[in-house]
């Protein structure tokens, strides 16, 4: 196998996330970019861990519900006036989120006003 795909496989297999082609050639870790030839298949994971693609369409099926909720909070959050910016981020934001898992929102800031928004958020 293509020591760049191995590695990409790698640390997709970190968050239980199998690969489709595309997102293999997306954020394929290479030191320089290239496209890997790869057989046509749905997703790709490492040896021994086909279980992961029913894992992964669990997952995208369950992160709707809590991306509404995300932006019903961001809804919110935007009557405060120092902040900038409130985006999903971690498993959530890759749809690979499990229905008990939390929801991680980073919240930018204007300048100096960190911790009194932090008390008001």
């Amino acid at each position: 196998m293509n020591p760049a795909v191995l590695r990409t496989l790698a640390y997709a297999d970190i968050f239980d996330y199998p690969l489709t082609s595309a997102e293999i050639n997306r954020w394929l870790i290479a030191p320089h970019p290239t496209r890997p030839l790869l057989k046509p298949a749905p997703y790709y994971f490492l040896p021994g861990l086909e279980h992961l693609v029913s894992v992964r369409r669990s997952r995208r099926a369950a992160s709707p519900k809590k991306l509404r909720l995300a932006r019903r909070v961001g809804d919110l959050l935007k009557f405060i006036p120092s902040i900038k910016l409130v985006a999903v981020t971690g498993a959530l934001a890759m749809h690979n989120s499990d229905q008990n898992d939390d929801i991680d929102l980073i919240i930018i800031t204007s300048p100096h006003t960190l911790l009194l928004t932090r008390l008001f958020v």
